[in-house]
């Protein structure tokens, strides 16, 4: 008999590695194994996955990857026999006692000494020469129990181990189907079809080269791959002391900031608290006097209604004929107020307290400096082609806007035209590329008011075509090199070209209103300019290709220049309806957010998301689109 230490030897050996599932910490019971080849105990997998419905996905508890649940659920999963036969040399081993097998069916009970590694029977020294010298026996491996129990018959054991079919049970696997990548039993080669036709070899014969590819693998796992990993445990080791010491200093720092500014704040509070009242008495008058205009054209909309209403139901016709004159005229009064006031209304400004520059001067003993933390990032809800039949080209999509539907507007510059997507759907609505004098010619950028009127910059012909809702021309600008526009209001549009900045008035027959072309010094405002946009307060933000995103006050001075490291390549910019500044940045394909007096508050959509991003318009409700040079547009919520 062995002794118990090296029945718990063997256990241990085998167990700490390889017997133990990952959810429940103990022996398998009936291990299952899935595509990631991470394995489990049956019940453990039916448990996890006990909300997925067949067919559905869910995750490897391990390495998280991504599995599809069977149509029988988890039964569906392939025993694994390995890791059984593995399971079965612990328990065997820990047996106690130890009784011959064969003994045991003739009624007796013997001590066993030896284990037969194909029937797996425990054999008495009587019985051991007789299942030796027997001819159904006599190949048969026999060992000790010491030599079983010390673990050095492990691999033995499991290269014996005779694995059965899995659609015919009884069937010991035979045979490997190449094409199908699948061990089968002879069974299989006769009732299935796609075995009949596909070359089946032998089980020896088809490992040999199989385990020559695992063995290679093995070795790039081991020299190549695992040593990379480690390097880069290490890299992301270090980096993680860098952030926590980082943590550290930068709370320091705000500690000592506040505290340095604690005096100066109190003596500034109740002066900025008389600032905060006075502006929004000033705001609260204005909303006051709006909703007074309001509630008295509701009024007399609600007197004309019922004096209208009383008049249909008990007034004569002589009476409906000598008032229907006034009524009229009264209801077209009332809806033009009504439609002058909505037009009056605008959003509520952005109230923001914004530290004033003065108080560096007053800290003496405090450390200032600006933290963000760049945490928000856009999720992706909708990819749209914009690819047409009529395309001649790939589309190379130069300007993104939003008509007063919120369908999407594009400039494609590959194939001569703008295009209108459906919202939602994304499918093409309609195209347009003009024709004659009003041909488009590389169209680089469009832009839509309330009123439905779309204003496209032509920069192949110099131009700026204001169209209607109907794509019929209403007028034509020229405008040298034109590649950005978007209106001010209804009436007034802002362009942007080689020269610089082009304020026009539709109104009066394309009046221009204002230039800007130089700074101060006499240098281009913008070398490469590409979108415009404006925000509440009437500064001009442009994006440049070399300067990146600028906002121009109307002195024509520069209040800002912002790019992202050392390339600008800023594309496509945009005004949201908080009065954020979005930015498109072409060359290291990203979207970030800036404040309006400049500073970077996020990066929005990262470079994982998007590729060469040319444009951008905001929705109000907070999403934005953006396109891409390929040719998608991707909606993101914010």
């Amino acid at each position: 008999m062995a002794s118990g230490g090296m029945a718990s030897n063997l256990a241990e050996k085998i167990s700490r590695d390889f017997l133990s599932c990952p959810i429940c910490f103990e022996l398998y019971d009936d291990p299952r194994a899935l595509p990631c080849q991470h394995i489990f105990c049956l019940g453990c997998l039916k448990t996890h996955t006990g909300k997925t419905k067949e067919g559905g996905q869910f995750n490897c508890p391990i390495c998280r990857g991504e599995t599809t649940l069977p149509e029988n659920g988890a039964d569906g999963f392939p025993p694994s026999t390995y890791i059984t036969s593995l399971k079965d040399q612990v328990l065997a081993a820990d047996e106690k006692p130890l009784n011959c097998d064969s003994c045991l069916r003739l009624g007796e009970t013997v001590d066993g000494t030896h284990r037969c590694l194909d029937c797996k029977d425990w054999l008495c020294h009587h019985c051991k020469k007789y299942h030796s010298s027997s001819k159904p026996s006599a190949t048969h491996q026999v060992v000790t129990i010491e030599e079983f129990q010390s673990g050095q018959y492990v691999e033995e054991i499991a290269k014996r181990e005779t694995v059965f079919c899995r659609l015919h049970p009884e069937e010991p696997v035979k045979l490997f189907c190449e094409p199908c990548e699948e061990p089968i039993c002879h069974l299989c080669t006769v009732i299935k079809q796609c075995h009949k036709e596909h070359l089946c070899e032998s089980i020896p014969y088809a490992v040999e080269e199989k385990r020559k590819i695992l063995l290679d693998d093995l070795k790039q796992l081991q020299s190549t791959t695992l040593q990379n990993c480690k390097c880069e445990i290490e890299a992301l080791k270090d980096k993680e002391v860098y952030i926590n010491t980082q943590q550290n200093k930068v709370k320091k720092d705000i500690v000592l900031f506040c505290n340095g500014l604690i005096a100066y704040i109190k003596q500034q509070q109740e002066k900025l608290h008389a600032e905060v009242d006075t502006t929004f008495a000033i705001e609260q008058d204005k909303l006051k006097a709006e909703l007074e205009e309001v509630t008295l054209i509701n009024c007399c909309i609600t007197s004309t209604t019922s004096f209208t209403e009383k008049l249909l139901k008990f007034g004569s016709d002589c009476e409906i004929l000598r008032f229907h004159k006034q009524l009229d005229d009264q209801t077209k009064l009332l809806n033009e107020k009504s439609r002058n006031q909505r037009r009056k209304h605008t959003k509520p400004p952005m109230f923001l307290f914004n530290p004033n520059p003065i108080i560096h001067t007053e800290l003496t003993h405090a450390t200032v400096g600006y933290f963000s933390a760049l945490t928000m990032r856009a999720v992706l809800l909708e990819k749209f082609c914009t690819q047409s039949p009529s395309d001649v080209k790939m589309p190379y999509l130069t300007g993104i806007s939003l008509d007063r539907d919120d369908n999407i507007l594009l400039a494609d510059c590959n194939n001569q035209k703008v295009k209108v997507l459906q919202k939602g759907s994304g499918k093409l609505q309609a195209e347009w590329s003009g024709d004659g004098v009003f041909e488009l010619n590389c169209p680089w950028d469009i832009a839509c008011n309330n009123n439905g009127d779309i204003a496209i910059a032509n920069k192949g012909n110099d131009q700026v075509l204001v169209l209607d809702s109907k794509f019929k021309v209403k007028m034509a600008l020229k405008v040298e090199g034109c590649t950005g526009v978007t209106w001010l209001n209804q009436n007034c549009l802002v362009c942007l070209g080689q020269i610089g900045i082009v304020t026009v008035t539709v109104s009066y027959n394309g009046q221009k209103m204002v230039k800007y072309t130089h700074d101060a010094c006499g240098q281009l405002l913008f070398p490469d300019p590409r979108h415009i946009d404006v925000l509440p307060n009437t500064d001009v933000v442009v994006a440049d290709w070399l300067k990146g995103a600028c906002v121009l006050a109307e002195n024509s001075k520069l209040k800002f220049t912002y790019k992202i490291g050392d390339f600008g390549q800023t594309w496509g910019v945009c005004v949201d309806r908080d009065g954020y500044i979005l930015v498109a940045n072409c060359g290291n394909s990203c979207v970030s957010i800036l404040h309006p007096n400049g500073k970077l508050l996020s990066y929005l959509v990262p470079a994982d998301l998007i590729s060469e991003p040319t444009g951008i318009v905001a929705y109000n409700n907070g999403n934005i689109a953006v396109a891409e040079a390929n040719g998608n547009v991707k909606i993101f919520k914010l």
